[in-house]
């Protein structure tokens, strides 16, 4: 584990070059967008990087990254770059680093439960609405959980996952919607 790093492109290089000599897949937190302090993508571009995903119309979890680099040996490695929001984050580690272990690993990625809405969930326009919801694996059901913005944990906590709202509608009660389970959800934790 590596960090906090200083606030400037050389530490986050250096930081980036060190992690990535014993390991074949380093997750970063915060830094993904393309401001005057974020200095992921200019340390990507420094270490010769080339982008899988630059982005995911998702919210929450916009924006994430997932980086490879390729040594002169050929050994891959890559870097997930995670929103700095910690429900952002975690968006970022199910949809996007969970599936890169599983291929890395050649591991199948599981179904998505299919689950029914207990209540509306409102749309994010032209981006992928993951809300947070209590999953009721008996009646099938999800209820949208309150508290639940991208930098707050409390809903996060008590959440046994995110369904799926597609971009350009919302979930009405009684709808049929994916559900990304969370690792270790509350109901399974007892």
């Amino acid at each position: 584990m590596v960090g906090p790093v200083a606030d400037t492109l050389p530490a986050h290089v250096a930081a980036l070059r060190g992690a990535l000599a014993n390991a074949d897949l380093v997750c970063t937190t915060g830094g993904t967008m393309h401001g005057p302090v974020d200095h992921l993508h200019p340390t990507l571009e420094a270490l010769g990087a080339d982008y899988v995903v630059n982005t995911v119309a998702v919210r929450p979890g916009f924006p994430m990254l997932l980086a490879r680099l390729v040594d002169g040996d050929g050994r891959v490695r890559f870097v997930a770059g995670l929103p700095g929001n910690p429900q952002s984050a975690v968006v970022a580690l199910v949809s996007l680093v969970a599936p890169l272990l599983a291929g890395l690993t050649g591991r199948p990625m599981p179904v998505l439960p299919q689950v029914t809405l207990a209540e509306p969930v409102p749309g994010r326009g032209d981006h992928t609405h993951l809300a947070l919801a209590r999953w009721d694996r008996v009646a099938g059901t999800a209820h949208p959980v309150r508290h639940v913005g991208s930098a707050m944990l409390r809903g996060l906590a008590g959440s046994d996952g995110f369904v799926v709202i597609r971009p350009g509608t919302s979930g009405a009660t009684g709808d049929r919607v994916p559900l990304v389970p969370l690792p270790l959800t509350p109901g399974e934790r007892s």
